[in-house]
């Protein structure tokens, strides 16, 4: 008697929310959780007191911006370079160091996923004043 008496409250209880849930609209929002691909074709250009980086743009839709990232070391651990995600698909960074710079990139979408990272991209950089133009690392 007890369980017949469990399975029509559950009955009841399902019947009650059925018609609760009748004649109103709900939606479900599965949220984002696919990041953008990596970017790719990371390259190096020496500028006037620094490097440009860049890389190919991607093309997602949903495609906020990047981040550039840079260490020292190519095992890391590596610092965000921009403040703010950037629109394009390059950075300028000025190292600071007569030192390798190493350099990686993601994408990042609207939902805020983050793409894994790009391929590493190295340069030593003459911060001495000189012309020494950067020898990159691939």
């Amino acid at each position: 008697m007890r369980s017949v008496t469990k399975l029509l409250t559950l009955v009841a209880v399902a019947s009650l929310v059925f018609i609760a849930s009748c004649g109103t609209e709900e939606s479900v929002i599965i949220p984002d959780t696919t990041p953008p691909l990596a970017p790719v074709g990371v390259d190096l250009e020496e500028q006037s007191g620094g490097v440009r980086v860049s890389w190919a743009a991607n093309a997602e839709p949903d495609l906020a911006g990047y981040n550039l990232y840079s260490s020292g070391k190519e095992t890391g651990p590596y610092r965000i370079v921009n403040d703010e995600l950037l629109l394009c698909p390059w950075c300028y960074d000025s190292p600071v160091t007569s030192e390798m710079t190493f350099y990686k990139a993601t994408a990042v979408d609207e939902s805020g996923n983050e793409s894994a990272y790009s391929d590493i991209i190295g340069v030593y950089y003459n911060t001495s004043g000189g012309r020494d133009t950067p020898s990159d690392i691939r």
